[in-house]
């Protein structure tokens, strides 16, 4: 979430148009795209977060819950631009999300 904060801080508010309206969870329209991934056709491509290595180095991974291109976790934004990172897969079939 900060790297997606950071990157909307350098460019006038705007967040990654790749993060998509809707809600959270193991969906291919909120799934983000692990770093090196394959192919990032149906998951939330993030690499503008990464691209040299100026907000984060990689894409975190959750361990349990990740696969070749999914990292594990999921994005969203709110029509009022609030942005949801979830963890969809956390410990005790919980579900871990954070919104700002």
């Amino acid at each position: 979430m900060n790297g997606v904060y950071q990157v909307a801080l350098d460019n006038n508010g705007i967040l990654p148009t790749t993060i998509l309206v809707g809600g959270c969870g193991a969906s291919a329209t909120s799934e983000i795209c692990r770093t090196g991934a394959a192919s990032c056709a149906t998951l939330i491509d993030l690499v503008s977060t990464t691209f040299q290595e100026k907000y984060l180095v990689a894409v975190p991974t959750d361990p349990s819950g990740s696969s070749a291109n999914s990292a594990g976790y999921s994005i969203t934004k709110s029509a009022n631009g609030r942005v949801t990172v979830c963890a969809p897969d956390a410990e005790q079939s919980a579900t871990i999300t954070v919104t700002r």
